[in-house]
C-alpha cells in the first residue's frame, strides 16, 4: 500500500490541510518536524481513522477529533488515497457529530459517515460504495487498526530500550505486539480452575454430611467417617422393611370391616331419599293443577301464530313487488337527467371544435423548424469531436516538449557519464522496453481473469435459477389442480343448492299461486319433494366458502405461473450474459495470445496456459534485467545510448511537426463548422430540438384527446336512449307485478280463519319469534306433567311396606371402623416414606462418593497441568514465555538479514542463553554475534550507532513479522518517531549512512525527530507548524 494524499477537515488542530505523499516520488527519506503538541502524531491518527473508524491506539474516540475550532456549519471529515496493486483507492470517513441545520435554526446530530472510491490504472472512477466500506477495507488490507500503526509507526527509541531491557520487559512489549496475553489468560484461568476444583472437594465434604444427618435410623449407630454409612444403612433399611410386613395385614382387614359399615350406611341413606322425594312429587303435581287454565290461553295463540306464519310470504312478496317498481321508477327519473346533461355536454363540444383548427396551423409551422434543428445535429456532433481533437493534440504537443527538455537533460547526464563507462549492453534496452509491454499487458490480463470468472458465477447462477423455476412450475401445477378439484365441488354444492331452492318452493306452493319455477298457475301433478337433512343456510355457507377457495387458489395459481414466467426470463437473460461474456473473454484471450505472441513461439490455446505463459514471460524478463545490470556495471561507454537519444530527439521533433500539421488542419475544419453553425452550440441546439419535441408531443395529445371526447360523448348518448328504453319497461312490469302480490294478500285475508285486518296479520308476523318459545313452553308443561305422574307411581311401587331408617346409628358405626382404618393406614404410610426418603438418601451419598473420586483425579490432573503452563516446571518456563520466544526467534532470523547487509556481515542478533543451577533455561535476551571477534557478547556491549543500527533492523523485522502474520498487504510506507536525539556525531552519520541502505528497499521513509543536523541533512521535509492559537499548519518541501 502507497500512501498518496492525506486531507484533514476540522480534524485536531488542523482546519484544512493536505499532505501530499506523492511530492515524495512515492519512496526516500523525508522529515517530519514540529514543536511538541504541533499535531505531528494526528496525521497518524487520521491515516488510521480514515482506513479504520478509530485513532491509533483508540486513545481519543473519533467524535473527540472534532476540531475546536470548527464552526458549527462545516463538518469533520479525513479523506485518506492511496495505492495498492495499480488501482487507486480514496476513503472518505465523517465521524458522528452537531452541526447546524440545513434547514431552519438550530443545531443537530448528524450521524457518522463513510464513502470508498476505486479508480483503475487509467485514473477513471471504477466503483464507488457508500455501504459495507470497513468489511471491503479489511478484507483488502487484512489489517486491524492496531496491526496497521505498529507497522507504520516506529518507536524508535523504545526499540533501542527493548534491545537492552530484561526478559520480564521484554515479555510486557512482546505481549502487546504481537497479543499474547491469551496464553497468560489461560495460564491464570487455569490457577482459578484449581481454586475452584479444591473449593469443590470442600462444599461437596459439606454437602454429603448434611446429607447424612437426615437419614432416620431404626437402629443408631455410631460411625467414623461419612464413606462407611451406605453399608450401615443397608442394614438398617433390612429392619424397616421387617416392621412393614407387619402392618400390612392388619391393614387389610380394618379396610374390609370400614367397607361393611359403609355400605350399610349408604343403603339407609338411599331409602331415606325415596321418602324425600315422595313429598316433594306431592308438590309438584299440586303446582301443575294450578297452571293448566294458562297453557289452555297459550295454546290457542299458538294456532293464530301458526297460521300467520304459513301466509307470510305473501306480505314479504308485496313488499318487495312495490320496492321493484319504484326502484324502476326512479331509474327512470335518473336516465333522464342524465340524458338531458349529455346533450348540452355535446353542443359544448361543437362549439369549441372551431377555435382549435388554428392550432393545427401552428403544430405544422413547429414541425418544419423541428426537421431543420435536426439537419444541423450531426454538423454541431462534428464540431464538439474536432473541438476534443484539437484539446488532445494541443496536450500531446506540450507532452512532446516536456519530452524534448527530459531527452535534452539525459544527453547532458550521459556526456557526464561517458568518462565512467566504455560500452552499453545494447539489451538492457529492449529487456526494458520487453518488460514494459508486458506490464502493459497486466489490465489485459486482470480482465481476462474477471471474465472467466464471471463465466463460472454466471454459470452458477444459471444452475440455482433454473432449480428455482422447475420448483416454481412444480407449485404452479399443485395449486392448478387444488383450484380444479375445489371447482368441481364448488358445482356440486350449487346444484344441491338450487335443489334444496326448488324443493323449500314446492312445499310452500298453494293452488291458484304462479309456481315460481314455470309460472303456471295449474298444478295437476304437483311433487311433494322432501327437504334433504342438509340445511339450506349450512349449504350455503360452505358455497361461500368454496367460491372464496377458489378464487385464491386461482389468484395463487396464477402467481405462481407468472413467478414461473419471470424466472424463466431471468435465465434466458443470464443465458445471454453469458454469451456475450464469453464473447468478450474469447475477444480478450485472443487480443492477449495475439501479444504475448511477440514474445514467443508457443500458441496457447486456453486462458490458464496463456496466463501461465505470461508469468513466465515476466520471470525471464526480470531475470535478463537483473543479468544485464551486472554487465552494465562493467561498460566503459555510453556512445551508443548517445546516439540512441539522439535519433529518438529527431523522431520527436518529426512527431511534433506532425501533430502541428494535424492541428492545423483540425483549427481550419473547425473554423468551417462554425460558419454552418452561425454561433450555436451543441448543447443549445439539443435543448432546441427537446423543447420542440415536447411542444409538438404536447399539442398531438390534445387535439386526440378532444376528438376522443366527442366520440366518447356520442357513445355516451346512445347507450344511455337504450337504457331508459329498457328501464321505462321494466317500470311497467313491476308496477303489474306490485298490483297483483296486492290482490293475493286482500285475497289471503278473506279466508283467514276468524276475521281480521292487514294491520292485524303484519302484527301477527312480527310477532312469529314467540311461537317457538310458547310452543316450547306449552311441551315443557306436558312433559313435566307426565313426569311427575310416572315418578309418583313408581315411588309408591318402591316403599311399600318399608318404613325410615335410623341413619345416626348407622353414621356412628361407620366413623368409628374409617378411625381405625385411618390409625393402622397412618402408621403403615409413615414406615413407607421412611424407607422411600432414607433409600433416597442412601442413593444420593452414593453419586456424591463416586463425584468425590472423580473431582480428586481431575484436581490431580489440573493441578499438574496448571504448574506446567504456568512455569513450575523442569525448565521454570512459562507457556507464554515459551510461545513468546518461537516469536522472538522469528523475528531475529529476519533481522539477521538486515543487521549483516548494514553491518556488512559482521553482527548477528542472537538469544541469550544462560546456565541456572545445571539447567538451560532459555530467556528473551538477546546477545550479539561479533565476526570480526566471532565471540557472542551482549548488546549493551554496542556504541551509540551500532545501537541505533540494531534497534532499527529489530523494529523493520518485528514490522514485517506483524504484516506477515496478519496476511496484510505490503505497505510502502514508514514512519520512524524519534531515537536521534542521544547520538553523537559520528553515531549519527552511522544512522544516516544505515537509513540510506534502507531506502534501497523501495519504501518511503518518514523520519520524525527535532535534532537539527537531521533538518540539515535532509531535504525533503514535511513541517507541522503551530500558530500559537491551538492551530497547526502543514508545509511540504520536495
Amino acid at each position: 500500500m502507497q500512501p498518496q494524499k492525506l486531507r484533514m477537515k476540522n480534524f485536531g488542530p488542523f482546519i484544512d490541510e493536505t499532505v501530499d505523499f506523492r511530492v515524495f516520488d512515492g519512496q526516500g527519506l523525508f522529515l517530519i518536524s514540529g514543536k511538541t503538541g504541533a499535531g505531528k502524531t494526528t496525521i497518524f491518527d487520521a491515516m488510521t481513522y480514515a482506513l479504520f473508524g478509530q485513532t491509533s491506539g483508540k486513545l481519543r474516540s473519533p467524535k473527540e477529533m472534532r476540531s475546536s475550532f470548527a464552526v458549527a456549519s462545516e463538518a469533520t471529515e479525513v479523506s485518506f488515497t492511496f495505492e495498492h496493486g495499480g488501482f487507486a483507492y480514496e476513503i472518505t470517513r465523517r465521524p458522528e457529530q452537531v452541526l447546524t441545520r440545513t434547514r431552519g435554526e438550530g443545531l443537530a446530530k448528524k450521524a457518522a459517515k463513510t464513502s470508498l472510491v476505486i479508480f483503475d490504472d487509467q485514473g477513471q472512477e471504477k466503483e464507488q460504495l457508500t455501504k459495507g466500506v470497513d468489511k471491503y477495507i479489511q478484507d483488502l488490507l487484512h489489517l486491524t487498526a492496531d496491526q496497521f500503526f505498529k507497522i507504520i509507526m516506529l518507536p524508535q527509541g523504545e526499540f533501542r530500550n527493548f534491545l537492552v531491557a530484561s526478559s520480564l520487559e521484554k515479555e510486557q512489549v512482546l505481549r502487546k505486539l504481537f497479543d499474547t496475553q491469551l496464553y497468560q489468560d489461560v495460564t491464570d484461568w487455569l490457577k482459578d480452575q484449581a481454586a475452584a476444583g479444591t473449593e469443590a472437594l470442600e462444599v461437596l465434604s459439606v454437602k454429603a454430611t448434611t446429607v447424612a444427618e437426615h437419614f432416620q435410623w431404626e437402629q443408631p449407630q455410631t460411625v467414623t467417617s461419612w464413606r462407611e454409612l451406605p453399608d450401615l444403612w443397608q442394614t438398617d433399611l433390612a429392619s424397616l422393611q421387617d416392621k412393614i410386613s407387619d402392618l400390612e395385614p392388619a391393614v387389610s382387614s380394618a379396610q374390609a370391616a370400614e367397607k361393611v359399615a359403609e355400605q350399610a350406611f349408604y343403603q339407609g341413606k338411599e331409602l331415606q331419599g325415596f321418602f324425600d322425594e315422595q313429598v316433594e312429587l306431592d308438590i309438584q303435581a299440586k303446582e301443575l293443577a294450578e297452571k293448566a287454565p294458562e297453557i289452555l290461553d297459550m295454546q290457542k295463540e299458538i294456532a293464530a301464530l301458526t297460521w300467520a306464519q304459513s301466509n307470510q310470504h305473501l306480505l314479504r312478496e308485496l313488499d318487495q313487488s312495490q320496492s321493484t317498481c319504484e326502484g324502476y321508477e326512479k331509474q327512470v327519473a335518473a336516465s333522464k337527467t342524465q340524458l338531458q346533461s349529455l346533450a348540452e355536454q355535446l353542443a359544448a363540444w361543437e362549439a369549441e371544435k372551431t377555435t382549435l383548427q388554428s392550432a393545427e396551423a401552428t403544430l405544422a409551422q413547429e414541425q418544419k423548424e423541428l426537421t431543420q434543428k435536426e439537419l444541423l445535429l450531426p454538423v454541431a456532433q462534428q464540431h464538439e469531436r474536432l473541438t476534443d481533437e484539437v484539446s488532445a493534440v494541443r496536450q500531446t504537443l506540450k507532452q512532446f516538449a516536456q519530452v524534448q527538455d527530459k531527452l535534452t537533460k539525459q544527453q547532458n547526464d550521459l556526456a557526464k557519464e561517458q568518462e565512467k563507462l566504455k560500452s552499453l549492453v545494447g539489451e538492457a534496452q529492449a529487456l526494458q522496453s520487453k518488460k514494459l509491454q508486458l506490464t502493459q499487458l497486466a489490465p489485459l490480463k486482470e480482465r481476462l481473469v474477471q471474465l472467466t470468472k464471471e463465466q463460472e458465477d454466471l454459470a452458477q447462477e444459471i444452475s440455482e435459477k433454473t432449480v428455482a423455476s422447475d420448483g416454481q412450475r412444480q407449485k404452479a401445477q399443485a395449486l392448478a389442480e387444488q383450484a380444479a378439484t375445489i371447482k368441481a365441488e364448488l358445482l356440486q354444492v350449487k346444484s344441491r343448492q338450487a335443489a334444496l331452492m326448488i324443493a323449500k318452493l314446492s312445499q310452500d306452493l298453494l293452488p291458484g299461486e304462479p309456481c315460481p319455477v314455470c309460472g303456471s298457475r295449474e298444478h295437476p301433478a304437483h311433487q311433494v319433494t322432501e327437504l334433504p337433512t342438509v340445511d339450506f343456510g349450512e349449504n350455503e355457507s360452505r358455497l361461500t366458502q368454496l367460491e372464496t377457495q377458489w378464487q385464491e387458489l386461482s389468484q395463487a395459481s396464477t402467481l405462481a405461473y407468472a413467478e414461473m414466467d419471470h424466472l424463466i426470463q431471468g435465465v434466458d437473460q443470464l443465458v445471454r450474459q453469458k454469451e456475450q461474456g464469453l464473447t468478450a473473454s474469447q475477444e480478450i484471450l485472443a487480443q492477449f495470445t495475439a501479444e504475448l505472441a511477440h514474445f514467443t513461439q508457443e500458441k496457447p490455446g486456453d486462458v490458464a496456459t496463456s496466463l501461465g505463459l505470461y508469468e513466465e514471460l515476466q520471470d525471464q524478463v526480470t531475470k535478463a534485467l537483473a543479468e544485464s545490470a551486472q554487465a552494465k556495471e562493467q561498460l566503459a561507454s555510453l556512445s551508443e545510448t548517445v546516439d540512441h537519444l539522439a535519433t529518438e530527439k529527431e523522431q520527436l521533433a518529426q512527431q511534433q511537426q506532425e501533430a502541428q500539421a494535424q492541428k492545423n488542419r483540425l483549427d481550419g475544419e473547425i473554423t468551417s463548422l462554425n460558419r454552418q453553425l452561425d454561433g450555436i452550440s451543441l448543447s443549445d441546439l439539443q435543448e432546441a430540438i427537446k423543447s420542440l419535441e415536447t411542444e409538438i408531443q404536447l399539442k398531438n395529445q390534445c387535439l386526440q384527446a378532444f376528438a376522443h371526447k366527442g366520440t366518447q360523448l356520442q357513445q355516451e348518448r346512445t347507450a344511455l336512449s337504450a337504457t331508459l328504453t329498457q328501464q321505462t319497461e321494466q317500470a311497467a312490469k313491476a308496477r303489474i307485478t306490485a298490483d297483483t302480490a296486492t290482490k293475493a294478500v286482500a285475497d289471503c285475508l278473506a279466508q283467514a280463519p276468524s276475521p281480521t285486518s292487514e294491520a292485524a296479520f303484519r302484527n301477527l308476523v312480527t310477532g312469529l319469534e314467540q311461537l317457538v318459545v310458547l310452543q316450547e313452553t306449552v311441551r315443557k308443561y306436558e312433559q313435566q306433567r307426565d313426569y311427575v305422574t310416572r315418578s309418583q307411581e313408581k315411588v309408591t311401587q318402591r316403599l311399600a311396606d318399608k318404613v325410615p331408617p335410623d341413619l345416626a346409628t348407622l353414621s356412628v358405626k361407620q366413623a368409628e371402623a374409617q378411625e381405625q382404618t385411618t390409625k393402622l393406614r397412618n402408621q403403615l404410610a409413615s414406615c413407607l416414606a421412611q424407607k422411600e426418603s432414607n433409600e433416597q438418601i442412601q442413593a444420593q451419598l452414593v453419586q456424591l462418593i463416586k463425584e468425590n473420586e472423580a473431582l480428586v483425579a481431575r484436581q490431580s490432573e489440573l493441578t499438574q497441568l496448571t504448574d506446567t503452563i504456568s512455569g513450575k516446571n523442569r525448565y521454570k518456563t512459562s507457556l507464554e514465555r515459551y510461545i513468546l520466544q518461537k516469536y522472538l526467534q522469528e523475528v531475529l532470523v529476519v533481522a539477521n538479514e538486515r543487521l549483516l547487509r548494514l553491518t556488512k556481515g559482521r553482527y548477528q542478533f542472537q538469544l541469550a542463553e544462560k546456565d541456572t543451577g545445571g539447567r538451560g533455561q532459555k530467556g528473551l535476551d538477546v546477545d550479539i554475534y561479533d565476526d570480526n571477534s566471532g565471540q557472542t557478547r551482549r548488546v549493551q556491549t554496542l556504541s551509540g550507532g551500532e545501537s541505533f543500527i540494531a534497534a532499527l533492523a529489530l523494529a523493520l523485522s518485528l514490522a514485517d513479522v506483524i504484516q506477515n502474520r496478519a496476511g496484510g498487504i505490503p505497505i510502502e510506507a514508514l514512519f520512524i518517531d524519534e531515537g536521534f536525539g542521544s547520538l553523537d556525531e559520528e553515531s549519527l552519520e552511522m544512522a544516516l549512512e544505515a537509513l540510506s541502505m534502507i531506502e534501497t528497499e523501495g519504501r518511503l521513509i518518514g523520519i520524525i525527530s527535532h535534532v537539527q543536523e537531521l533538518k540539515e541533512r535532509i531535504s525533503r521535509k514535511l513541517l507541522v507548524k503551530a500558530q500559537g492559537t491551538g492551530q497547526s499548519r502543514i508545509e511540504l518541501q520536495a
